[in-house]
């Protein structure tokens, strides 16, 4: 039976094969959210908590200041080729730095 709480998280009680135990299982992705931009997720889960070190690292890779900088701003989309070098510098696959 769905428990909508009074935050957005929407919860189902669900019975585990058969036991009287139950387990609370809960989505915490809002149903309404615009996505999320690239350049947020850049700069909150790479450039701040690596600093200036990472900068250099991009720019050593071939990923001008100025594509950096309009892709946080929100005025450039991630090309498959910046999100290679990306993936190279952070070693993250770029098939998640795509979609973005």
């Amino acid at each position: 039976m769905p428990i909508k709480s009074t935050s957005r998280t929407i919860a189902e009680l669900r019975a585990r094969r058969g036991k009287p135990s139950q387990f609370l299982v809960a989505r915490r992705l809002p149903a309404k959210r615009p996505p999320t931009h690239p350049g947020e997720m850049l700069l909150e889960k790479f450039l701040k908590p690596l600093g200036s070190a990472s900068l250099l690292l991009l720019c050593d890779w071939g990923v001008s200041f100025p594509r950096l900088n309009e892709i946080i701003r929100d005025k450039r989309s991630v090309t498959y080729d910046t999100a290679l070098r990306l993936a190279h510098v952070y070693s993250v696959l770029s098939l998640v730095l795509m979609p973005l």
